[in-house]
């Protein structure tokens, strides 16, 4: 699957959707797309649960990112990784230095949901 990555708006905020292969190839691209999404009122959220590949190169990408966002945690959201991504972030313990979320946890419950 190729790389792409789409601003949406949920819940009010904007959040970055990242799908395909991050990699050396689209790292400028998918720094700026970071870097144009930033703002100091609101956390980064990246959706990353259509990522299929995930490298050193990625993971740099979001360590920049981490750094311009004063090394704050709550500022920088990854959002359902996919299970590639989780295992770089884990292995790395980068993990520990941002907020992973599951989608399901913002999801509201439904009467199936409550069964």
């Amino acid at each position: 699957m190729p790389f792409d990555v789409r601003t949406v708006c949920v819940d009010g905020g904007v959040e970055l959707v990242v799908s395909g292969e991050v990699d050396l190839a689209v790292a400028e691209q998918f720094w700026n797309a970071i870097e144009n999404a930033i703002r100091p009122d609101r956390p980064l959220v990246l959706d990353m649960q259509r990522v299929s590949f995930f490298g050193s190169t990625g993971l740099a990408v979001l360590l920049r990112a981490l750094n311009k966002l004063n090394q704050d945690p709550a500022k920088l959201v990854i959002r359902s990784p996919s299970p590639l991504v989780m295992r770089v972030l884990t292995v790395t313990a980068t993990d520990q230095r941002m907020t992973i979320e599951d989608r399901r946890d913002h999801m509201e419950p439904t009467e199936q949901s409550l069964r």
